[in-house]
């Protein structure tokens, strides 16, 4: 659901009418670029320093060793993370914003 722009989210909110509409939207582009990959791997890189994803991962790896189940954990994750990234720290949405847009400023003839 990250990388379709929070559709779950959206769509709750009555944002979305239509799946193929919303999934032809401008943000949705590089989703279809055939670099995606590229730019999913720099994002892993990115995070992998990252102090706000670490928080996350840090929190999501305590539940696991509590024994908390697939569910619980990913409802674990979406609250940390929040629609949209709302609920990283600032400097975490920031470097995936600016990784993205730079991803998108590249490899727009492309």
């Amino acid at each position: 659901e990250s990388y379709l722009n929070s559709a779950k989210a959206s769509y709750d909110k009555g944002l979305v009418e239509d799946w193929v509409q919303w999934c032809s939207e401008d943000w949705a582009s590089s989703l279809y670029h055939d670099r995606f990959p590229l730019l999913h791997a720099s994002l892993r890189t990115l995070l992998a320093t990252d102090e706000g994803a670490f928080d996350v991962a840090d929190m999501l790896a305590r539940g696991a060793d509590e024994g908390k189940e697939d569910d619980t954990l990913n409802g674990l994750r979406k609250a940390a993370v929040g629609p949209g990234g709302t609920n990283l720290m600032p400097s975490t949405k920031k470097l995936i914003e600016a990784n993205a847009v730079e991803f998108l400023r590249k490899n727009k003839g492309v």
